[in-house]
């Protein structure tokens, strides 16, 4: 039988490990991309990367400064998934979501004041809207490379995408165009171009949160902190529920 304490040497090495751990995770959460999003009433248009083909499930978890998402570990057979098992009020029902990567091209200004186009983000999907956007692959046969015009409603639980307006294919020449604006204005960085405009590694960003660290945010295990400290997941990344 196991014991909940380390002595001496094999304690400093657990607490390593830990701590070593507790980092990684920090920082795969302050790297990961924010969603695409829009403000209620809002239309913007986008150039899809690829097309909507990776599905998993997640919850909604409520936190102190809003809400986030986080996967859904129930058919990875690992046990149950504490975040479906758990009784708290703060965790939503599953959600079976599809997400691709899109680029944004028209100029969204940020909390900063700044103008930012031509952004690289992931666009998950569930409920209608992942129905119509399905639909729309199921017409076009591909959405890769098209410009699309997505428009969220003005209700107070409006889904951040509401509406899609397909406006075609984009042409190798507007393509290129695209490509040397994001150079010349260093929007990519020190990324090289191909690599930005590669679509998300999506079993990376939605990688699911260790068994244990679920089980402490849904209570099942020791009492959660989740949402009331710094390293956790900033509420600004996901705005699924505006």
């Amino acid at each position: 039988m196991g014991s909940f304490f380390r002595k001496g040497d094999a304690g400093r090495k657990a607490s390593q490990k830990h701590d070593e751990k507790m980092q990684k995770l920090a920082e795969e959460r302050k790297n990961k991309p924010r969603e695409f999003w829009m403000k209620k009433g809002e239309r913007r248009t986008v150039l899809f990367l690829d097309d909507p083909e990776f599905y998993f499930c997640r919850h909604s978890v409520k936190t102190k400064n809003g809400f986030d998402n986080l996967t859904c570990v129930e058919d990875m057979d690992i046990g149950d998934c504490p975040l479906c098992v758990t009784s708290s009020d703060k965790i939503g029902g599953q959600q079976y979501v599809v997400a691709c990567t899109v680029l944004t091209l028209d100029a969204v200004e940020g909390k900063d004041g700044k103008k930012y186009i031509y952004q690289k983000q992931p666009l998950v999907l569930g409920g209608d809207a992942k129905t119509y956007l399905l639909n729309m692959l199921d017409k076009r046969k591909s959405v890769k490379l098209c410009k699309v015009e997505l428009s969220r409603g003005t209700g107070q639980k409006s889904p951040k995408v509401g509406a899609f307006d397909f406006e075609g294919k984009l042409s190798k020449e507007g393509y290129e165009k695209i490509k040397a604006a994001i150079v010349k204005n260093q929007i990519n960085g020190d990324t090289p171009i191909a690599d930005y405009l590669t679509p998300f590694d999506y079993e990376l960003i939605f990688k699911p949160l260790p068994i244990d660290e679920l089980k402490k945010i849904a209570g099942t295990d020791t009492a959660s902190s989740f949402g009331d400290g710094e390293d956790d997941f900033s509420s600004d990344r996901y705005r699924d529920w505006e």
